[in-house]
């Protein structure tokens, strides 16, 4: 998990979680997604019926992220992209693409 001044958990407010259900999940690019902190917002949006992540980066990377929180991500569709500049390219594109409706950047992406 990234680094934060507070040693608490980051968690999302249950009252925005209530507002945002029942709207349908918005496929999501998840840029980063071999981050801890990218793939636990992703995991707990996707948990909460919010997204259907698209994971972005290195595929080896997101795989042992994914396996080392216990989440199974094979379900989901994986656009490989090595090297943070090419990481950023490939999220963009999704971006852009009528495919999808939002992107979730990692804290290395922002």
């Amino acid at each position: 998990m990234g680094i934060f001044l507070s040693q608490q958990k980051p968690i999302c407010p249950p009252a925005l979680l209530e507002k945002a259900s029942g709207r349908g999940r918005a496929i999501t690019a998840i840029v980063g997604a071999g981050h801890a902190l990218a793939l636990e917002s992703a995991r707990q949006a996707f948990e909460n019926g919010l997204i259907e992540p698209v994971l972005v980066g290195e595929r080896r990377t997101i795989e042992e992220s994914a396996a080392a929180s216990g989440w199974d991500i094979s379900s989901f569709r994986l656009k490989e992209a090595v090297g943070e500049e090419s990481v950023a390219a490939a999220g963009a594109a999704l971006a852009r693409s009528e495919e999808h409706t939002s992107e979730l950047q990692s804290p290395d992406h922002l």
